[in-house]
């Protein structure tokens, strides 16, 4: 497929931010649930950062809060700022709910059934927010109420007013119900109320929320400001570099970062001039020629995106913004900020993007300190063969993408529809698929669809595993839809061919844990965990099931006692040499499973759901930035 192919595709996959009617593959972002070692926006959470949408939930009521405290304490804040302390058992909602929101945020519940949000539980801090061009500091928060009605969706009313008073009152209101959150859960992504909003400066702030009556009100900090989108980036100098000029109206710059990270800029022909200078920094570049000038950083989509942005055919979020066009990924923490831009006709939007053709340690290390890390980056590629770098757009586009490795020319592009997932490569074979229905290998020297695996109608991709050298691969999946009945399954393929050897149906009643399955020489075992509707019934806890690699029998099956599914890709770790097998439970137990039989060789409560390394000695875990060494013999605690 050439560029202007993908132009003339635009009507097929552009569509505005804020509805799941115009851009489908916004309704499966979360449950669609690909587990990368990585994964875990965003796949496309520009939906929350950068619109700033506003959706509402129906869920029972719940446990009210016995109150929470106001510290002078918090590490960072002055003592004249009571910045809110919930604890860690600020509030517990009822039934569907989740009892914790998901660990991609490390908070906790705060409110009552009427109205509650998440907070941090040792005090909201916040710090390094997006500055936009008009000066003010951008953040989301989220909301939910037992009172929403889709008859009576209600409007929330959300103000921030500075304990100081050097700074203006901000206020924001929304209608309920427009929405959705891709890091919540099922039935959650789609009922939080995500309100977006714009201070005017650092210090103390006191945030109240209204909803048919009911009013919450708590107090946070918010420290330095993050990277100003029209501000000069810190660089050294780099030698003047001359576009390449590409079919359908298309330049391509490359600009490569200081710790080797490179990036492939694509803008309309007509916009830029045959020499540009390019000058790198760590985290951000300067790209500028006659009549232009961008500027690409590594931050969240700033907050005046919202009224003006649509995603365009390749994925990228594009936004006009007064005299500034905004260019951002907001799935893997990209932006280019272009000044003095006016005249830009939208139907060039389609040009637009930013492709990472090398990820160096400064930019993963951004990534991971943000809140994308959890979706980025593996699903995105990029995934070096030979002479290619194949790359893919996860959920804003389907297209899949080689590129010259030296070059950066486009040698070809497969269309997946809304979709375009990696899982992997083999020889010259990509394994992807567009999250639902199916599983495509793609002949990496023709650009071809090699084989299709047809999957159900509603059966998406959640992980995979395999190893190296072997064609045989296993990819789970299962049915997040609400209402949905079929188990969740395993198949073991040849990924050579596309054949599936076996296939094996687990638990009915359940969903797959966010864990991709772990490989041991005979078994293969995955963590399941019973799914969030009521009228199921069938399944009370989460298990570990061992299924054997040749066949695909099960082998044993043992009962975690947990019943919470999990944001997370680090609950299970194993040693397959030192047949170790670790599980972490949402509920912070740890287990030791014997992976040959499925006994519990030991299992102890920590409070920790993050398993950070195994080793024959030692397990380590993770809580927010405290971590927990056990003794892998017995499971005692060795350091705090």
């Amino acid at each position: 497929m050439r560029f202007e192919e993908i132009a003339s595709n635009a009507g097929k996959h552009a569509a505005g931010i804020g509805s799941q009617a115009e851009r489908p593959a916004f309704a499966r972002l979360l449950s669609q649930k690909r587990r990368t070692s990585m994964v875990s926006a965003w796949s496309v959470a520009a939906v929350a950062v950068v619109g700033f949408v506003v959706i509402a939930l129906v869920w029972p009521p719940g446990e009210t809060p016995d109150g929470p405290t106001v510290s002078p304490t918090v590490a960072g804040v002055p003592a004249s700022c009571p910045v809110t302390v919930p604890g860690e058992a600020a509030f517990t909602p009822a039934n569907e709910a989740p009892a914790d929101p998901p660990e991609v945020y490390d908070d906790v519940w705060f409110g009552t059934p009427d109205l509650w949000t998440l907070i941090d539980p040792g005090g909201e801090v916040w710090s390094g927010l997006p500055r936009g061009a008009d000066g003010s500091l951008t953040e989301r928060t989220f909301w939910w109420s037992a009172n929403y009605s889709a008859d009576d969706t209600g409007e929330f009313t959300v103000t921030a007013e500075h304990l100081s008073g050097t700074a203006p009152r901000f206020e924001a209101k929304q209608t309920a119900g427009t929405g959705f959150d891709p890091f919540m859960t099922q039935p959650t992504h789609e009922s939080v109320t995500v309100v977006g909003l714009k201070l005017a400066e650092s210090g103390c702030w006191r945030l109240t929320s209204e909803y048919k009556e009911a009013t919450l009100s708590y107090v946070v900090w918010v420290g330095d400001h993050g990277p100003t989108t029209t501000a000069p980036p810190t660089t050294s100098p780099q030698a003047a570099v001359e576009p390449l000029r590409l079919d359908g109206g298309v330049s391509l710059i490359t600009v490569e970062m200081e710790d080797g990270t490179r990036f492939a800029v694509l803008l309309p022909t007509s916009l830029v001039p045959d020499t540009v200078e390019v000058t790198t920094g760590l985290s951000n570049a300067e790209i500028s020629g006659s009549g232009f000038q961008g500027t690409l950083s590594y931050a969240l989509c700033p907050g005046d995106t919202q009224d003006a942005g649509s995603l365009n055919a390749r994925g990228a979020l594009v936004a006009r913004v007064g005299d500034r066009l905004v260019v951002c990924r907001p799935d893997q923490l990209l932006i280019l900020d272009i000044a003095g831009i006016t005249d830009v006709p939208a139907e060039t939007f389609d040009v637009f993007d930013i492709v990472a053709i090398d990820v160096g340690d400064g930019y993963m290390a951004a990534v991971q300190a943000s809140e994308v890390s959890s979706f980025c980056c593996e699903p995105f590629g990029p995934i070096r063969l030979g002479s290619l770098v194949v790359t893919a757009n996860r959920y804003t586009s389907g297209l899949i993408t080689a590129w010259d490795y030296e070059t950066l020319i486009p040698q070809w592009y497969v269309d997946l529809g809304d979709s375009s997932i990696l899982l992997g490569s083999h020889d010259d074979l990509v394994v992807a698929t567009p999250g639902r229905g199916t599983l495509v290998g793609i002949d990496t020297a023709r650009g071809e669809t090699r084989w299709e695996l047809p999957l159900g109608l509603d059966e998406e991709v959640v992980g995979e595993a395999g190893e190296q050298g072997e064609s045989t691969w296993y990819f789970t999946t299962d049915f997040p839809v609400t209402g949905e009945v079929a188990p969740p399954r395993v198949r073991a393929v040849d990924v050579q061919s596309g054949d599936a050897t076996w296939t094996a149906e687990l638990r009915p009643g359940t969903v797959l844990q966010w864990a991709d399955p772990v490989l041991f020489p005979n078994a293969i075992v995955v963590m399941d965990v019973p799914r969030f509707v009521t009228d199921q019934g069938t399944t009370t806890s989460s298990h570990l099931i061992a299924l054997d690699r040749v066949t695909g029998d099960q082998l044993w099956s043992t009962d975690l006692e947990d019943s919470t599914e999990r944001f997370s890709d680090r609950l299970l770790a194993h040693n397959p040499e030192s047949n170790l097998l670790v599980a972490a439970t949402p509920g912070g137990e740890v287990f030791s499973i014997d992976p040959e039989t499925g006994q519990v060789r030991w299992r102890t409560e920590t409070g920790f759901v993050h398993i950070v390394s195994l080793n024959d000695e030692t397990v380590v875990l993770q809580r927010g930035s405290e971590q927990l060494v056990l003794d892998l013999h017995n499971g005692d605690v060795i350091q705090r």
